[in-house]
């Protein structure tokens, strides 16, 4: 036949060139922005409660005036003594959210322990703490349960924000179980009861 050589010429064809995605075609030289990808559900964070965790170089959590975080945690009880979902800061100026086994309750940061079960209930739950300039408020799926008519200290800027762990990684309290949809706010955005975006 007419099978010539090809001398510095590529062949052009259009196509998607994305391998992930569902219509990939491993014959396209050029990507025409056809790419379809499979909808694979809500996925989430992960941790084995041993040693996962995430770290940030710096904070996000602001480091003055006020703030919010929430996220949504499924929480698998262990023998850990104590398990956190995230932190920021440093001794005597933490904040954290996170479980305390021998209280079974819900721990709020160094400024503040709510004597607040936490909810194992094999389901996910979403938890958020708002802090305003005279108040902290502790919500469980958006039923505020705990009040402090006091603010709880701002962490540093300068200490890094970690998910699954404390904030010095040395104290063994990583998280079991799963964490999403983490948000973090410069505002005191919940006061009241609120109905939580859906997991």
């Amino acid at each position: 036949g007419n099978h010539g050589t090809i001398n510095g010429a590529t062949w052009y064809m259009e196509g998607c060139t994305d391998p992930l995605a569902d219509n990939y075609s491993p014959d396209a030289t050029v990507d025409d922005g056809s790419c379809e990808y499979p909808d694979n559900g809500d996925y989430s964070l992960s941790f084995d409660g041993v040693d996962d965790y995430i770290d940030f170089s710096s904070g996000i959590i602001p480091s003055a005036g006020d703030f919010t975080v929430e996220c949504w945690v499924y929480g698998i009880e262990s023998e850990r003594d104590y398990m956190e979902i995230l932190a920021q800061g440093s001794s005597n100026n933490a904040f954290f959210i996170g479980h305390e086994k021998e209280t079974g309750y819900v721990r709020a940061g160094d400024g503040w322990n709510p004597s607040i079960p936490f909810p194992f209930n094999n389901s996910w739950n979403h938890i958020a703490i708002s802090k305003s300039a005279n108040n902290t408020y502790l919500f469980i799926n958006g039923k505020l349960v705990a009040q402090l008519n006091n603010p709880i200290p701002n962490p540093a800027q300068s200490d890094y924000f970690i998910i699954g762990e404390q904030y010095n990684r040395h104290f063994n309290e990583a998280w079991y179980g799963y964490i999403d949809e983490i948000r973090i706010s410069n505002s005191s955005r919940y006061t009241d009861d609120f109905t939580p975006q859906d997991k």
